[in-house]
Parts: C-alpha cells; sequence; structure tokens
C-alpha cells in the first residue's frame, strides 16, 4: 500500500508526490500543509484504507459537472455584457440599426462563453458539442411541429399583447431592419441562422450539457427551458421561449445531437420572418388578423393546440422509430434505448 499526498511545500506548487509509508520526510518544516489518501492495493479493505490514514487527513470532494444552474446565469450574464462590449466599435463606426451590429457581437460573445465553458468542463468538444446524425423522420416531423404550434403560439403572444400592450421598441428591432430593403436579407440571415446557432450551442449544448449530468433529465429540460426563456426578457415571447426550450431540450436527450435542435429553431425564425414579411408586403392580410373577432381567435387556438399535439405525438414517434440509437446522459452514466425498426 502507498501513501498517496498533495503537498504544498515552501516555494512549490502542489505536486502529487508518491511516497512510501517509510520514505520521505512529512514533517512540518518541510510541508505546509497535505491531504493524503491511501491507495488501495489488493485484497486492501476500506476498513484497514481508514484505520491507516493519517490523523488531519482532507479528504477532496470530486468536482459537480460544470454548468450548474447558478454557473449557467452568470455564463448568460456574460454573453450579455460581451454582446454590449463588442458593440461598441460598431456603435462608434455608425453601424447602429444594421443587422452586422447584432450579428457580429452575438457570434463573437458566443464563440467566447462556449471556448470557457468548454474549458471548464474539461470534456472534449465533440461530447458537449456533439453533432450527429439523425434520421430523416425526426427533421420532418420537427418541421410538422414548428408549423403546427406557431399557430398557436401567436394566438397566445396576441393575447398577451392585448393585456400588456408591448411598447414601440419591442416591434422595431426585427421588422425594423426587415422594412428595410438594403437590409432584408441580412436581418432575415441573422434571425434564420446567426441567432439560432448561436442559442443552440449555448443552451442545448453547454448549458444542458451540465445540467443533465447534475440534475437529471426532467430536471435539466426545465431548467434549460426557463433560462432560455428568460433570456428574451419580455413577457410577449414568454409562452414560445418556454414551449421551444422545453421541446429543443427534449429533441435534443433524444436524439444526442445539436443539429435537430438548430433545424427547428432555424424553421421557427424563418417562419416568423415570414409572416412578418407577408403582413408587410400584404397589408389588407394584417387587418384581417388584426379584426378577427373572440370567437376566431379561440378557433385558432383550439385548432393550434390540437395540431401542435398531433405535431409533437409524430415527433415521439420518430424519436421511438429512429435507427439511430437514441441515448441521454445523467450524472455521468451513458444510457440509451434501441431504436425500434
Amino acid at each position: 500500500m502507498v501513501n498517496i499526498c498533495r503537498r504544498e511545500c515552501i516555494g512549490m506548487k502542489y505536486n502529487p508526490v508518491i511516497m512510501s509509508l517509510s520514505g520521505e520526510d512529512q514533517s512540518p518544516e518541510t510541508c505546509v500543509s497535505k491531504s493524503c489518501s491511501m491507495a488501495e492495493s489488493p485484497g486492501t479493505t476500506a476498513n484497514e484504507i481508514q484505520e491507516t490514514q493519517p490523523a488531519g487527513t482532507i479528504e477532496t470532494q470530486p468536482l459537480k459537472p460544470y454548468p450548474g444552474f447558478g454557473q449557467a446565469v452568470l455564463l448568460l450574464l456574460s454573453f450579455v455584457f460581451l454582446q454590449a462590449l463588442a458593440s461598441i466599435p460598431l456603435a462608434i463606426a455608425g453601424l447602429i440599426g444594421h443587422p452586422a451590429a447584432v450579428a457580429i457581437p452575438t457570434l463573437l460573445a458566443t464563440a467566447v462563453v462556449a471556448y470557457y465553458g468548454l474549458q471548464k468542463t474539461g470534456i472534449s468538444f465533440g461530447e458537449v458539442f456533439p453533432f450527429g446524425a439523425v434520421s430523416i423522420s425526426v427533421f420532418l416531423s420537427l418541421l410538422l411541429t414548428v408549423g403546427d404550434s406557431f399557430v398557436l403560439l401567436r394566438e397566445v403572444a396576441g393575447l398577451v399583447s392585448s393585456v400588456i400592450p408591448p411598447p414601440r421598441q419591442f416591434y422595431r428591432s426585427v421588422p425594423y431592419m426587415l422594412r428595410t430593403r438594403p437590409h432584408l436579407w441580412e436581418t432575415f440571415l441573422f434571425a434564420a441562422i446567426v441567432a439560432p446557432l448561436s442559442e443552440e450551442i449555448l443552451f442545448r449544448g453547454l448549458i444542458l450539457y451540465g445540467f443533465l449530468k447534475r440534475y437529471g433529465v426532467r430536471t435539466a429540460i426545465i431548467a434549460s427551458a426557463l433560462l432560455f426563456t428568460l433570456i428574451h426578457g419580455n413577457p410577449w415571447q414568454f409562452a414560445t421561449g418556454a414551449f421551444f426550450g422545453t421541446l429543443l431540450a427534449w429533441c435534443f436527450v433524444r436524439t444526442r445531437s445539436l443539429v435537430p435542435c438548430i433545424f427547428a429553431h432555424m424553421a421557427n425564425n424563418a417562419l416568423g420572418c415570414t409572416m412578418i414579411l407577408i403582413q408587410m408586403k400584404f397589408p389588407a392580410f394584417r387587418a384581417v388578423i388584426a379584426r378577427g373577432s373572440a370567437f376566431q381567435h379561440l378557433t385558432l387556438v383550439a385548432a393550434g393546440l390540437v395540431l401542435a399535439i398531433s405535431g409533437i405525438y409524430l415527433l415521439r414517434r420518430a424519436f421511438n422509430s429512429s435507427r439511430s440509437p437514441v441515448q441521454a446522459f445523467l450524472i455521468g452514466q451513458s444510457f440509451a434505448q434501441s431504436g425500434k425498426k
């Protein structure tokens, strides 16, 4: 049996020193502090190890997977701060109002936060940010679910807006840039590509990775969806944030890939931008929607609810019938569900 000591010696950093019980001097003059554990040799029992450990031994606890909920909040606050910091040079250059003034800071902040978080996890890039192949049936079911839920979520957002009227600034961001012809496609690309890619890397990649290993599947999905909802920062998008935060986290757990999550997020944002463009191109269409009676809106809510539930049911079947293994992980353990053919 050997005594494995981590000693802090005068003028030296922590270094693991392996010595026999009758080996090097461990006097206070040599080392300021130490924490030792016994390396178990064949046939050594736990009681023998406990009895032979010197008094005052400090037992080191294994580090919890990164990030936890509080650490995730700090990551998101850092992301917002870095976005604002990177926007300063663009504002000085007079690019405020251009989609690049949002896209460039978003990409830079995402890269910095994702790199920092990856270093903190100590895990490979492919495990924290998996981009594995997924069955085509999953993509088709996701596309149907996004389209079906869009009707319901739009009506819910309209209901919230009627109770809590949003300020004008809320409507001036993406719609304003879409109305500006020179920025039309740049805005569309930001909303449909840059934003989904950034948010999926952070929420379904880095944050959900740590949550799944610390809290378990259900708690991880709910906690990540809550943060995804709050990061949008307004009550008019709470329903959409909560729904898609839960849906995409569930999708990641079942597929163990960010690819379908990014795809669904892009599809939803592209659909939202397309609807804005249609309303701007055809004002009469927008007027018809605005003048709809309460009965018409309730009918749309009911229809949207039925369609959304149907889409989720088909998505679940697609998960179960996928030829690829369905994988997830919880507290350092990997568990898989073999797909049914």
